[in-house]
């Protein structure tokens, strides 16, 4: 019988684990209020931003929403509408349970997000 003994590192935000360091991964976690954004390159904290709409919140039959003076339209104003940093809000707010869930569409977002700076590079290109 062999046996072999490996370590596992796990993230400290979610549950990501790997057989190799996964700091790089922590350091971008959407669920570390610290993150750095591989996106907007935003190094900022979100605490301002976390602890502005943790006053908002209201707990419907386990699961979270915002109060009906904040919405999904003000955290992506508030997170300069990257993508990354709307979605990494709204899971450390745990707003990603339904109803708020279906009123983000990461994948469109990203889409959007890289369809305007694409046409913004092309148009300095131009000019």
């Amino acid at each position: 019988m062999k046996i072999i003994t490996k370590k596992v590192y796990y993230c400290g935000y979610c549950r990501k684990h790997s057989l190799c360091s996964v700091a790089t991964h922590e350091a971008h976690c959407t669920l570390n209020p610290n993150r750095i954004c591989r996106l907007c390159e935003r190094t900022e904290p979100l605490t301002e931003l976390i602890e502005k709409y943790r006053k908002q919140i209201i707990i419907v039959e386990n699961s979270a929403e915002l109060s009906k003076g904040a919405n999904i339209e003000d955290i992506k104003k508030d997170t300069g509408s990257c993508p990354n940093c709307t979605l990494a809000l709204i899971r450390i707010l745990k707003l990603n349970k339904f109803p708020l869930c279906s009123s983000y569409d990461y994948k469109k977002a990203l889409e959007d997000y890289w369809n305007d700076r694409n046409a913004e590079e092309l148009e300095r290109e131009i000019f």
